[in-house]
């Protein structure tokens, strides 16, 4: 059985395309299709990579990570050192593990850890879900808001209810198998992202052997409700928030992570509890798309930043929204585009048309923007160009001709692009011909497209 072993690993590609790019294993592929295809680990980044032995994925995140990131590898077996990481010996479930791992919090937590192969497949299934779990836990710990988690577990009927247990902690949880996995190993990976903010208790009890779960304490927001009046806050003798959302709203936007000054500021000055229903606006500022209407959401405050960071609006910039909703983007649009730009809506609903009018007007915006009731199509032939189109509900290509016509040369559209059962964040820049420099970002969730696709703009 060794031989025939040895043989087969032989004629593996992976393996020999291992030993050839000097990769300290096989599974290394695995790492690099995955974020070849979810792009998860980013320049910058900081990894912790969970049974990193003998280090192929910790390799693979060194060099996706850059010189200004750093990877963190924990194991119980030692390897030879990774230049530029770090190495931790330790199990996922020892109490002591966090306190080892540092203060700064990680952007990724991978998992490739495998339980010991008992022969006995529902045993080694169960045990894998239970590392999944373990894993977890010290991810929900140590990873920022917005993270990701990557981990590995056995194919078996216990898969859907941890799909169904983690879900609700991410914007988006997938479960995949790269090709670099052999077609006879039951092996898949569960990719969570966007790890939402917890304002309860931990997930998760642990096993004594796991020792105690890492408390998660409830964000500190304000309650609802304004005395209308600045107070003083009688310790310190500094000025209290008169406004009783924007601590909420300055621990969301430090939540986001490092964003460019003008979006973070357009993001303070944004009441986003006005764009939302009355009963949900105690949740105004968690990072969680929330429902607005029928069929209709208020996208989660992170997604609406990386939308931005992608749009690049600049002052005096003119900015179309299609599928506007609550007017929420168009508010901060108006922050970034300035006094001398123009911002306009398109939204199919009517009543989300009237709502978002009346708080956009109510609020004091360096331009006002312009809510136009349709579908994208000929209400908005008037406002004319744009430097920028924002879409802000799912639609798959071929995109419609009358978008480039609506788009100075070297505009900007950036839209959620649905190509077979994903969606992606997606930008492309106007150029003299058409569509140009199509660049796919991250992976997201939006309402489909009502109506039918639009004429003319």
């Amino acid at each position: 059985m060794a031989r025939r072993w040895s043989e087969q690993r032989r004629r593996d590609p992976f393996y020999r395309a291992a030993q050839r790019d000097g990769l300290r294993s096989r599974a290394a592929f695995k790492l690099l299709e995955l974020n070849e295809r979810y792009r998860f680990l980013r320049p910058g980044d900081r990894v912790l990579d969970l049974g990193a032995s003998p280090g192929g994925w910790s390799l693979v995140a060194l060099e996706a990570v850059g010189p200004e990131g750093s990877v963190v590898s924990v194991d119980v077996r030692a390897f030879e050192p990774l230049e530029g990481g770090r190495f931790v010996r330790g199990r996922v479930g020892d109490p002591t593990l966090r306190a080892r791992l540092g203060d700064a919090p990680f952007q990724v937590v991978l998992s490739d850890m495998s339980p010991t192969i008992s022969g006995a497949y529902s045993t080694d299934h169960a045990r894998s879900v239970e590392l999944v779990r373990q894993a977890f836990l010290l991810a929900r710990a140590v990873l920022r808001p917005r993270g990701t988690f990557v981990a590995k577990v056995f194919q078996g009927d216990l898969l859907e209810g941890l799909r169904q247990e983690l879900a609700p902690d991410f914007h988006q949880l997938v479960v995949t198998k790269p090709k670099a996995s052999r077609e006879t190993s039951s092996e898949m990976y569960l990719i969570g992202r966007g790890l939402r903010r917890r304002t309860g208790p931990a997930v998760g009890t642990p096993s004594p052997e796991q020792g105690p779960a890492v408390a998660v304490t409830a964000t500190d927001t304000p309650p609802c409700g304004s005395t209308g009046e600045p107070s003083v806050n009688a310790s310190s003798g500094g000025p209290a928030y008169a406004d009783p959302f924007a601590r909420a709203r300055s621990q969301m936007v430090r939540d986001l992570g490092p964003l460019p000054s003008d979006i973070a500021s357009a993001l303070e000055a944004v009441p986003r509890e006005r764009f939302v229903p009355p009963r949900l606006r105690a949740r105004a500022y968690e990072d969680d798309p929330l429902p607005i209407g029928p069929e209709a959401t208020i996208s989660a405050p992170g997604m609406v930043a990386v939308q931005l960071q992608s749009a690049k609006a600049f002052p005096g910039a003119r900015v179309l929204e299609l599928g506007s909703g609550s007017g929420y983007v168009l508010a901060l649009l108006a922050h970034l585009a300035g006094p001398g730009g123009t911002v306009w809506g398109v939204e199919i609903e009517p009543t989300l048309v009237e709502s978002s009018r009346e708080v956009l007007r109510s609020l004091s915006l360096p331009t006002t923007p312009r809510v136009l009731p349709g579908e994208g199509d000929e209400p908005a032939a008037g406002p004319g160009r744009f430097d920028r189109l924002l879409v802000s509900y799912a639609q798959r290509p071929p995109l419609p001709p009358a978008w480039g016509a609506t788009v100075v040369a070297g505009g900007r559209l950036v839209l959620p692009l649905t190509e077979g059962k994903e969606t992606f964040l997606t930008t492309f820049t106007r150029g003299t011909a058409g569509w140009e420099d199509r660049r796919r970002g991250v992976p997201c969730l939006f309402v489909a497209r009502k109506g039918p696709p639009p004429r003319r703009i």
